[in-house]
């Protein structure tokens, strides 16, 4: 589990498919089950006070697992009795998601993981096949940034594919 902060009120939680097996995304009760959960888990080990209203979006991805999109609405317009969580979850199924790489030639090395390469503003960017090697996924992992939603379909679209 991965947390990106982007101010006060919004936060990206990155959670890969090891992480997320027992969650059912057609099942409305086990997601906002498994999102209360998880933000008492993130109160107590990360010290990070939750309570409030929150917009939930979540993009999921065959195979990284989640990205979720965590957003406060302003306790000015929603306020929770006893430090409660009440959420909105919008679920984006079979996202696209790449990853963006410096070296092209680690693209060519594990040429059969993927699907497309793109080059944009001195950056490559690959797109995987569904089926991939772990030992290639876990390396990528670890030198690499992760685009999805509005971002990841603006690269492809704009980008040079190789």
């Amino acid at each position: 589990m991965k947390i990106e902060y982007l101010n006060d009120y919004n936060f990206y939680l990155y959670l890969n498919k090891e992480y997320i097996i027992d969650l059912e995304l057609d099942n409305k009760e086990s997601i906002e089950k498994y999102f209360k959960m998880m933000f008492m888990k993130l109160k107590k080990n990360y010290h990070i006070d939750i309570y409030g209203y929150y917009n939930i979006r979540v993009y999921a991805n065959n195979n990284y697992g989640i990205i979720v999109d965590v957003f406060k609405l302003s306790d000015d317009y929603f306020k929770m009795p006893n430090n409660k969580i009440d959420m909105k979850i919008a679920i984006d199924k079979d996202n696209v998601f790449i990853y963006e790489i410096d070296d092209y030639f680690f693209a060519r090395k594990y040429d059969r993981n993927i699907k497309n390469i793109y080059f944009k503003d001195q950056k490559y960017y690959v797109e995987l096949n569904d089926e991939i090697d772990d030992t290639f996924y876990f390396h990528l992992m670890e030198h690499s940034n992760i685009i999805f939603d509005d971002e990841a379909y603006e690269i492809i679209k704009t980008s040079l594919k190789l």
